[in-house]
């Protein structure tokens, strides 16, 4: 699957993906699903000491992996975004970055959602309404980006 070869990519690049413990990651990535943490400000071509890492939320420990997989394509965007110096480009603002990753991520769910239906769990539920607000187009899911993460500002 798609998912497959994120986390082979990511494995081959060294970063880490792993469940920490509920404390842990509510001080380091606050309510997340998932969240991408650089550990050095060091950016390529310059090899990052200690590389970044890939840390889910234990609360979905349980969830399907192909759910798991749509939130690893999230993320693996921004591992992208951080290679190619996106991510911490002062040109772009937090509603670019995730809209890069929440609409690749729309489009991974879109090629396996049928599979998933019906949806019972509440990260299934997240991953097939940011996959609705995809469908409405840029506008609707930059809003919801700016709602979520800057308190409604499109330019944060």
């Amino acid at each position: 699957s798609g998912a497959h070869g994120i986390t082979d990519d990511l494995t081959a690049r060294g970063i880490p993906i792993g469940f920490i413990d509920q404390g842990t990651f509510d001080r380091i990535c606050k309510e997340a699903i998932a969240c991408f943490v650089p550990l050095s400000s060091a950016l390529p071509p310059a090899a990052p000491d200690p590389p970044p890492v890939l840390l889910f939320n234990p609360t979905y420990l349980s969830e399907p992996p192909a759910t798991l997989a749509a939130v690893l394509v999230h993320e693996g965007t921004h591992l992208q975004e951080y290679l190619d110096g996106r991510l911490l480009d002062s040109s772009r603002g937090t509603v670019d970055n995730e809209f890069d990753a929440f609409w690749n991520s729309a489009a991974f769910w879109q090629g396996i959602r049928l599979t998933q239906a019906p949806f019972t769990t509440p990260l299934e539920t997240e991953v097939e309404g940011v996959y609705r607000l995809a469908l409405q187009g840029e506008p609707a899911l930059r809003d919801h980006i700016a709602a979520l993460y800057c308190g409604g500002a499109s330019d944060c």
